[in-house]
């Protein structure tokens, strides 16, 4: 079990995890980071872009309850 705090680069408190969603459509997704420039998709939408599945890495997020202050982690478990 990973026992590792993760605290506030602010206040120094300990941060309570969670996510980022994004929502395409109905469904909720996680976001990822993705290395470079966006890849726009052909289409109508512009805000569509390409990406593979390998290239993604999915993004934690942890909130300090105190300032409220958000930190964002990805591509390593923390």
């Amino acid at each position: 079990m990973n026992t590792t705090r993760i605290c506030c680069s602010v206040c120094d408190t300990e941060l309570e995890p969670g996510f980022i969603s994004g929502f395409p459509s109905h469904a909720v997704v996680m976001s990822s980071w993705v290395a470079g420039q966006p890849k726009r998709a052909r289409g109508l939408n512009p805000q569509v872009v390409r990406v593979s599945p390998s290239e993604c890495h999915p993004i934690k997020a942890y909130r300090c309850p105190d300032c409220g202050r958000l930190e964002f982690f990805a591509g390593r478990e923390t």
